[in-house]
């Protein structure tokens, strides 16, 4: 089994200076300590403090060459859902371009739905309003996503299932039947 990396604001700072030497490391800083405040007593399911969440989300968005105001609001996105802070607080600690990416990502989580139809609907509504008004929202809640269900064993069975079963295809699923057969149908036009 892998060895499980413990996000650090040590290894985040090095690995933003590796694409970004001259970036303005402040902002990031000083939301990763907002954000461990805020959540200071809170715990993952799997038992670790909550901060690693956060912390893991600004790594992903370092990956990406993301600029510090996005890692920044990467680090907070959960402290307004999560905790006990407003937009006003963000906005005032941290200014109106961090702060209006913290409100997109806690607008894209906030709204509750009937049926799976609807809550997918929704969700593509928002999603396509989100990357309108600023594609960082979009990013920073890909990166969450992808924290939430990377190769942890705390994602939901079904979701574990539907992965493993997709890891273990040897051709790509489809729709058509053309897998099972045997064929491909061609790409050329």
């Amino acid at each position: 089994m892998p060895k499980t990396v413990v996000p650090s604001l040590t290894g985040l700072i090095e690995k933003v200076r590796t694409y970004s030497p001259d970036a303005d490391l402040m902002a990031m800083q000083r939301a990763y300590h907002f954000s461990r405040e805020a959540h200071c007593s809170q715990k993952r399911s799997e038992g670790s403090p909550y901060i690693n969440h956060p912390l893991s989300v600004a790594y992903i968005l370092a990956d990406m060459r993301m600029d510090t105001l996005s890692i920044a609001a990467g680090l907070l996105h959960d402290t307004v859902e999560d905790a006990e802070v407003t937009l006003d607080d963000i906005r005032t600690i941290f200014g109106k371009d961090v702060s209006f990416i913290v409100k997109g990502l806690t607008k894209l989580s906030k709204v509750e739905f009937r049926t799976k139809q609807e809550a997918q609907a929704e969700n593509f509504r928002k999603m396509l309003l989100a990357m309108s008004e600023d594609i960082r929202v979009m990013l920073i809640k890909f990166a969450d996503r992808l924290h939430n269900c990377g190769p942890s064993a705390f994602c939901p069975k079904a979701s574990s299932s539907v992965l493993q079963q997709r890891r273990s295809r040897s051709t790509p699923p489809s729709r058509t039947g053309w897998a099972s057969a045997g064929s491909r149908p061609s790409l050329r036009t």
